[in-house]
């Protein structure tokens, strides 16, 4: 059962991809996750975005705000219900990414690139801030599970 209810329509998909994109250049700051809070981390984007759809509020209270022992992807798979495989994913689905120990650890919003193919929208502390850049190569190696909204 998926905490938000039934898929996303178009204009909902449209509605979330929006509001990530209307938070790019607003800082990185770990684990900020409340919509009073100047800053936001990665699943915080993901929240906050998703409030703007209106839906059901999306549940972390069993998310511990560190993505360790299938933490992130049970709140993913609560909220969104069950993972697509990586070859279906397209604009509006949420993804979990893993970095350099193989263990998930980031979560993104796929948009559509202005030139072409999809890109990612996520707060990133490399960045130190909200980004959107394209999904290239590397970007897609690091993909784990893919989520429709």
């Amino acid at each position: 059962m998926r905490a938000i209810g039934p898929p996303l329509s178009d204009a909902e998909v449209a509605s979330w991809i929006a509001a990530a994109r209307s938070r790019i250049g607003d800082p990185w700051r770990h684990q900020a996750r409340g919509a009073g809070l100047r800053g936001v981390d990665c699943a915080g984007l993901l929240l906050w975005a998703m409030a703007r759809v209106p839906r059901p509020t999306v549940d972390v209270s069993n998310y511990g705000r560190l993505a360790y022992r299938g933490a992130l992807e049970k709140a993913m798979r609560d909220n969104f219900g069950p993972p697509l495989h990586p070859s279906e994913m397209r604009a509006g689905d949420g993804v979990v990414m893993k970095f350099r120990n193989g263990e998930p650890a980031h979560v993104g919003i796929l948009g559509n690139h202005p030139y072409g193919g999809l890109s990612i929208i996520h707060a990133y502390a490399k960045t130190r801030g909200v980004v959107e850049h394209r999904l290239d190569e590397e970007w897609a190696s690091r993909i784990m599970e893919v989520y429709r909204p």
